[in-house]
């Protein structure tokens, strides 16, 4: 058995060190191999940007918009004159919008580098590669960079107060409304609190 393994040893060395093209090749061969297997672990660009917003994620932040600021127009109302307790109800036309940082570069060539330089690829176009800047996220994860948070289109406002029935509140409240909102008087609605 040890003779073997000796005669291997032989014929092993004697292939390689006569060689240096043998052990490049090898090693080039091993260093292929443990790309291939690194690359296989990662996720694809859209594998990727559909967990970056997912649905749940979306009506969260969304909910929590609307909450808030149907308590902040509840609170503000409550005190104008006339209005007494009031229950707001604000739906919207869409969904909170997430602008993402990312950056844009001119391509001479039809290349497709995935995962430089901390950015992802989004969109390629003939000459142009936009990728998306990427950075820590609390939970540890690496998550796109927002640039800007496009708040959702107000579809209407229902106010039930305790004065609603009285014309002059209806007036101040629909006023208060439309300002703050930046919404047509049409869009508001208010009735009298039972």
């Amino acid at each position: 058995m040890k003779k073997n393994i000796q005669n291997i040893k032989i014929k092993f060395n004697g292939i390689f060190l006569k060689n240096k093209k043998n052990i490049l090749i090898l090693l080039v061969g091993i260093l292929g191999l443990f790309f291939i297997f690194i690359s296989s672990d990662k996720k694809s660009d859209s594998e990727y940007i559909k967990n970056i917003d997912s649905k749940s994620n979306i009506d969260t932040s969304t909910e929590n918009y609307v909450n808030n600021l149907e308590e902040k127009v509840r609170l503000i109302l409550e005190k104008v004159e006339g209005v007494g307790e009031a229950n707001v109800m604000i739906s919207l036309n869409n969904g909170i919008e997430y602008v993402y940082a990312g950056e844009e570069k001119k391509n001479s060539d039809k290349t497709e580098d995935i995962g430089q330089n901390d950015s992802i690829k989004v969109k390629k176009s003939d000459n142009y590669e936009q990728k998306l800047i990427l950075v820590d996220g609390p939970n540890g994860k690496r998550q796109p960079l927002v640039k800007t948070m496009i708040e959702p289109s107000i579809k209407g406002v229902l106010v039930v107060c305790t004065g609603g029935e009285d014309i002059s509140v209806q007036d101040r409240v629909v006023e208060a409304l439309t300002t703050v909102l930046g919404i047509s008087s049409n869009k508001v609605s208010i009735i009298k609190l039972s």
